[in-house]
């Protein structure tokens, strides 16, 4: 599993983009497509950054 592999720390949406073979703009079309909101906005909305 991608995630459960890497225990050193949170992988950078590069590295995801690389693993899964979309670009680091389709990631973030995708996360505002199905969250609602671009990830700033939504961090911001629960605190994570």
């Amino acid at each position: 599993m991608l995630f459960g592999a890497n225990i050193e720390g949170p992988l950078s949406l590069d590295e995801i983009a690389a693993l899964v073979g979309l670009s680091r703009r389709q990631i973030e079309r995708l996360f505002k497509r199905c969250v609602g909101q671009a990830r700033r906005a939504h961090a911001l909305s629960v605190g994570a950054a």
